[in-house]
């Protein structure tokens, strides 16, 4: 997390989370930043196991609970999911 907050720092970038909880086709929540990133750019490193959205929704039937589970899910918009589980 710290090597992500000084590439982010280093980018001159903010980021805002957005609490998308109720959107009806994807909710939870949303992290953009303030500006544009210029293409090829890395911010930070998401690391997980990548699950398809079958493996997904058999993992999280009731959907992703970080609080409960621990973990966020991301979607890699490829058809596939990296679950950051951290106990």
């Amino acid at each position: 997390m710290q090597e992500n907050n000084r590439r982010l720092k280093e980018a001159g970038l903010q980021i805002v989370i957005i609490d998308d909880s109720l959107h009806p086709a994807y909710p939870g929540k949303r992290v953009i930043t303030t500006r544009r990133i210029p293409a090829n750019t890395v911010v930070g490193e998401y690391t997980g196991e990548v699950l398809t959205a079958a493996q997904k929704d058999n993992r999280y039937p009731d959907g992703v609970n970080e609080e409960k589970e621990g973990g966020y899910v991301f979607d890699n918009g490829k058809g596939g999911f990296i679950d950051a589980f951290d106990p």
